[in-house]
């Protein structure tokens, strides 16, 4: 993770097997939220901005 800034705060990712679209997830953005949020209670009541998608390196283990 970056630091805060004025601009957000960077979170998250997933990698989801057998999963190769790339189309917005609400769920898994609100999941990811809930995660860091359990390590940052801050983060708790983030306002997700902006989805960034796009084909990762799932395929490496």
């Amino acid at each position: 993770m970056l630091p805060p800034g004025d601009w957000g705060q960077p979170l998250g990712g997933t990698d989801i097997d057998g999963d190769g679209g790339l189309r917005q997830d609400d769920e898994a953005a609100r999941a990811v939220v809930a995660r860091c949020a359990a390590i940052d209670p801050r983060l708790t009541d983030a306002r997700i901005v902006e989805h960034r998608l796009g084909a990762g390196r799932s395929g490496r283990r």
